[in-house]
């Protein structure tokens, strides 16, 4: 007899881990949605919400998502995430060290002095926004 079907048993896995880990601290279902949409496929805001649809989990709009994620800055979900994982890494023993980059796009003018307008003027590229090593803890290492 089938009782669900692979999807609702992924889901329920995915949930189960996010619990484990402590990310559940972060009491945001939108959040805990677009991040174990991309963990099923990483993908953009808009795709998540396919991602989720496809696999029969109730699927909040994007305009939800992008809310999800001005909160997830202005209430620090980082530092609660980062916290959860040094808990479980301290109980489970595991990982020492954690290194986080954080990567964006700027605009990159063609000519010197000619500002970072958008158009044909100069081209798109990745800047590293700031390194940060972390112990175990979540306490930064210089």
């Amino acid at each position: 007899m089938v009782t669900g079907s692979a999807s609702e048993v992924l889901w329920d896995v995915l949930i189960d881990a996010y619990r484990r880990l402590g990310f559940d601290a972060v009491a945001d279902e939108a959040f805990r949605g677009l991040v174990l949409a991309r963990i099923v496929e990483p993908t953009s805001k808009l795709a998540a919400v396919g991602v989720l649809e496809e696999i029969g989990v109730p699927a909040p709009h994007r305009n939800t998502f992008s809310a999800a994620l001005r909160r997830c800055v202005a209430q620090d979900y980082r530092g609660t995430l980062a916290g959860a994982c040094a808990r479980h890494s301290a109980r489970s023993g595991a990982a020492s060290l954690v290194q986080s980059s954080v990567l964006s796009l700027e605009r990159k003018p063609k000519s010197p002095g000619a500002g970072a307008s958008p158009g044909p003027s100069g081209s798109w590229g990745a800047r590293r926004r700031g390194d940060r090593l972390v112990d175990p803890m979540g306490d930064g290492l210089g």
